[in-house]
């Protein structure tokens, strides 16, 4: 249990904070915290063999954190889609990219940014588009950005 410094002026000194480690077997562990004024944190780690350490939390303000370090370089693609009225919003990441779009009726932005390449540049792109008309900037690495605009056919 931690308690705080007696002349202190810090928005905390008026809490306390007791927490708690448990070791799990086959490694890892799990952690709570609570404080006096309400906040609580759990969070967790796990050693999984042959691929890495898997790592998470919870807080009170329901932020929540999932980490994944590998052993060695994993393959694959994480996407999400969430679907609102009117708008549509999408993201995906994968061993080539980061991507983020936002799509409603026949209007949608787009951006993407691709993962560094041996030389560590990278390239992005950004699309906008309105109807049939669309504006796409490019840049690859270090060059001058390339404004490309479009008619869309239906």
């Amino acid at each position: 249990m931690d308690a705080p410094a007696v002349n202190s002026e810090s928005e905390d000194s008026n809490h306390v904070e007791a927490g708690y480690e448990q070791s799990l077997p086959g490694g890892g562990s799990v952690a709570a915290r609570l404080r006096s004024n309400g906040e609580w944190g759990a969070s967790f780690r796990h050693e999984v063999e042959d691929v890495g350490i898997v790592s998470g939390g919870l807080n009170s303000q329901l932020d929540w954190n999932l980490d994944l370090n590998t052993k060695s370089p994993l393959t694959g693609t994480l996407a999400y889609t969430l679907q609102t009225r009117p708008v549509t919003l999408q993201a995906l990441m994968d061993g080539q990219q980061y991507a983020l779009a936002a799509h409603s009726g026949r209007k949608s932005i787009a951006a993407t940014l691709g993962r560094p390449n041996e030389e560590g540049q990278r390239s992005s792109q950004v699309q906008l588009q309105l109807g049939q008309v669309a504006a796409t900037v490019k840049m690859e690495g270090s060059s001058k950005p390339r404004l490309r605009l479009s008619k869309i056919v239906l």
